[in-house]
């Protein structure tokens, strides 16, 4: 699975960017769109968390059981 950054938004104590994802599935690819938020404390990364959509994903991921 590969990603990409689209963008940077920055709210007070935090960074959120949106991002895209893509998922070999099978013979074709499945891309998700989501968020990536990052909190700053003292100027270290205190949390990073990314969360995506996936419903695509698990549709493909049933779709291509035998």
């Amino acid at each position: 699975m590969a990603d990409a950054n689209l963008g940077l938004v920055q709210l007070e104590g935090m960074d959120a960017s949106e991002a895209r994802a893509f998922a070999l599935i099978g013979a074709g690819v499945v891309e998700a769109t989501g968020v990536c938020t990052v909190q700053l404390r003292a100027g270290l990364i205190y949390s990073n968390e990314v969360f995506f959509d996936r419903s695509e994903l698990l549709r493909a991921l049933r779709a291509s059981r035998p």
